[in-house]
């Protein structure tokens, strides 16, 4: 697997870069809260409602993005700390359209080390472009519709794409799609651009070096047979 490309290629990281600001929302309960106990359910309500207060950006350039927390937004409490996963952002998710592969290091957490693992995908996204169209933030954008792995489940996007900015980027890690995405539903998430800064910033998109590369796939398996033997513990 040719991987250099995606770590040392200098070039493409000081490339000039554009900048979309998103809001998320979350369009409906998860089913799992249903059967939380009354004080946890709150603060997963709570967190329902802080979704839309998440500050999120798209810094991106012909090559690479990155799809993450403004850098001045900083989640305090648990309930914005949970907000901020349920919108997706509680790790930064990257994709090197070079490499076609999207990617992230994982959280730390009693199963897994702080960024153990280098986490990513093909960008192998089949899309059904439809002949729908709307205007989004004055630019023209399309209707596809198409399908991702997220929290190991596949579940249906449906996006907004605008040719008029060819670039092949998206929030989330999803993308491939002749031009960037503007808004953007998965699952029961929904993001929606509020700001687009054109070649706003030449400050460099630093591309993760530490973790073990493992696909996306596999990363779920092994997370899932290290949760059991945790279990096995108690």
């Amino acid at each position: 697997m040719k991987y250099s490309l995606l770590i040392f290629c200098s070039s493409i990281l000081f490339a000039q870069n554009s900048t979309i600001k998103y809001v998320a929302m979350q369009i409906e309960e998860e089913a799992f809260q249903k059967n939380l106990t009354i004080d946890a359910r709150k603060s997963f309500e709570m967190a329902d409602d802080l979704v839309s207060t998440v500050k999120i950006e798209l810094i991106f350039n012909d090559s690479i993005s990155v799809f993450k927390l403004e850098d001045n937004f900083t989640p305090n409490s648990y309930e914005e700390r949970l907000a901020v996963t349920k919108a997706g952002l509680n790790v930064r998710r990257y994709m090197n359209l070079t490499e076609n592969k999207s990617f992230y290091n994982n959280n730390g957490n009693p199963i897994m080390g702080e960024k153990e693992f280098l986490v990513y995908s093909d960008l192998d996204f089949k899309w059904n472009i439809l002949t729908e169209e709307k205007k989004i933030n004055n630019f023209t954008a399309i209707k596809a519709i198409g399908t991702a792995n997220k929290n190991d489940k596949i579940v249906k996007v449906i996006a907004w794409f605008a040719p008029e900015l060819p670039y092949s980027h998206g929030p989330n890690g999803i993308g491939n799609l002749p031009g960037i995405i503007l808004e953007m539903q998965i699952g029961n998430i929904h993001y929606m651009a509020k700001e687009i800064l054109l070649k706003n910033s030449v400050t460099t998109i630093e591309i993760p070096k530490k973790g073990k590369l493992i696909v996306t796939e596999d990363f779920y398996k092994l997370q899932k047979e290290r949760f059991e033997d945790f279990e096995k513990g108690f």
